[in-house]
């Protein structure tokens, strides 16, 4: 299915979303209303039928991450309505931050006049209208020098009071709970898994929402978000499983289970979240516009958390062609742009890797120019190739040249400039450790890999992760090169606490049990490997590959 993204026919579109057409005689396209995007109901005051149900659709893509088409959305409910102030709430809302997107600065002056335009409108409105168009009136002021920060928490505030007024409304509460989120967005938890400041407050008001309806697409959504860096991901664990029929038409919504499965170790159901999610989105894209943030961001985000996926089920030639899949989607000049995308680009070299393709590796072309973070891994894969077939003093080279790239970084006061320092220094790291262990230096290669380790945990958190070859593997496996079973077992458990039931560690896991005469706990390791592996092509000789 991946040989044909953004390739399908507008009559498998249209035969699935089955859209009813309306809209004023004065818009060309009319705006379809989609049937498969479940029934949340939030009443607006309004005089138009069609405006409800526009205003409706809206906010479910709003809690399905869909901005774009939300914004659509409220723009025909305010055509067919337009003395409806929630229409000019909804696109005020929809053009604000997210956990995903900071606010861009070409769209507040719109958002100001949309929610200025609601205020005028609901002078005479319903108390609960007004309410939610104040609060977020706090999030949009004209004034120089105000700083985002500041107006984010505003609203916040003001959330919590409109939630506090309405407790029946869970709307309101689902909303409260996203400005917080938007406050520290994918920093909920701390590394020891303490919750950050906020973040209590955010878990309980979703447990509000979901036991007064347990099927709210937004606070299901949003809980998953919450939970998936905690301690305990499988809380999340019944919203997973109800969150993709709640909204069949949202492929953000269908993915997002697969967010909680990769943490609780159910690989497979990664696998197949991924699959619908990215065939969900292929059918909406074939009929919306394809150069959209939602394309660009979250249909790339399906398909690279699939190849993720099949890389932890130990599926050799499909990962490899998820992530030349995922690549092919992928231009030249919006990586340029959004350098963050490099990442993406070495979806491939990763999978090379992972499997121990080496010959395969050796022959992957070199990145283009200007790309430093994809030359860094293209390296990386070249020199563990190199390493694995003996011809070491080729590898030295491309140490050096991977130790030069990462000295080409002499700041890193922005967020990429961080991340690309880090993940360069890791790959020399592992690269460095790799040869000392092929030269039997192996305290060198110990201390090197656990260096490796240490800057892997700093990272900050993502899924798939931003390092996506748990360098535990590594260092498991060199230990047990150097005779050291009972710290390699040690290695493995503490890498099947961040990924369980992972078929990587566990392979090494046997092994480090065997080599202490450990037989029942072998066994056992072996019967969870069965289970892990159920659906490899792949039998790994040791944990890193």
């Amino acid at each position: 299915m991946f040989a044909t993204f953004l390739v399908v026919g507008m009559a498998c579109w249209l035969a699935m979303y089955s859209p009813v057409e309306a809209a004023p005689a004065d818009q060309a396209e009319p705006l379809p209303i989609f049937d498969n995007l479940g029934s949340l109901h939030h009443p607006i005051t309004t005089t138009s039928e069609l405006a409800q149900q526009y205003f409706d659709q809206g906010l479910r893509l709003v809690y399905a991450f869909n901005h774009e088409e939300a914004i659509r959305s409220f723009e025909a409910a305010a055509r067919q309505d337009p003395q409806a102030a929630m229409a000019y709430w909804g696109i005020a809302l929809a053009l604000g931050p997210n956990i995903n997107s900071a606010m861009e600065k070409k769209d507040e002056q719109r958002a100001i006049q949309m929610v200025q335009k609601a205020r005028r409108l609901a002078t005479n409105g319903i108390p609960r209208e007004q309410a939610y168009i104040e609060a977020l009136a706090a999030r949009y002021v004209g004034r120089k020098g105000v700083k985002r920060k500041g107006l984010d928490e505003a609203y916040a505030k003001a959330m919590r009071l409109v939630m506090q007024r309405f407790p029946e409304d869970t709307d309101a509460a689902t909303l409260f709970a996203e400005a917080l989120m938007n406050l520290r967005p994918w920093d909920l938890w701390k590394p020891d898994g303490r919750p950050q400041p906020g973040t209590e407050e955010i878990m309980t008001t979703l447990e509000s929402v979901l036991e007064q309806n347990p099927d709210h697409p937004g606070a299901c959504h949003y809980y998953l978000h919450a939970v998936e860096a905690s301690r305990q991901p499988e809380r999340a664990l019944p919203c997973a499983e109800r969150l993709p029929g709640l909204m069949p038409g949202a492929g953000h919504l269908v993915h997002m289970p697969a967010h909680i499965y990769m943490k609780v170790g159910k690989y497979h159901e990664a696998v197949e979240r991924n699959r619908e999610a990215a065939h969900v989105d292929q059918l909406y894209l074939a009929g919306r516009n394809q150069g959209s943030e939602y394309a660009d961001g979250y249909y790339t985000h399906n398909l690279h958390f699939l190849w993720a996926s099949l890389m932890m089920e130990g599926r050799n030639d499909d990962a490899l062609k998820a992530a030349r899949d995922l690549t092919a989607t992928i231009a030249l000049e919006e990586v340029r742009k959004d350098r963050a995308k490099e990442l993406y680009l070495s979806a491939p070299i990763f999978s090379m890797i992972r499997f121990g393709r080496w010959e395969e590796l050796l022959r992957e072309p070199a990145p283009p120019k200007g790309l430093r973070l994809l030359d860094g891994i293209w390296r990386l894969g070249r020199g563990l190739a190199l390493v694995a077939t003996g011809r070491l003093p080729g590898a030295e080279g491309e140490h050096v040249v991977l130790a030069g790239l990462t000295k080409q970084i002499r700041r890193d006061r922005t967020t990429e400039e961080k991340t690309e320092r880090a993940l360069l220094k890791i790959a020399e790291r592992v690269l460095a450790g790799e040869l000392a262990a092929r030269r039997q230096h192996y305290d060198d290669a110990i201390r090197l890999l656990e260096e490796a380790v240490k800057m892997e945990e700093a990272l900050p958190y993502s899924e798939p992760p931003l390092w996506p070859l748990s360098i535990r593997h590594h260092l498991g496996a060199v230990l047990l090169l150097a005779d050291r079973p009972s710290e390699a077992e040690a290695v493995y458990h503490a890498d099947l606490l961040h990924h369980p039931d992972n078929g990587w560690a566990l392979s090494g896991l046997i092994q480090s049990l065997k080599a202490q005469q450990k037989d029942d706990q072998a066994a056992e390791a072996e019967e969870r490997f069965r289970k892990a592996w159920a659906h490899a092509d792949f039998i790994p000789a040791t944990s890193r590959m």
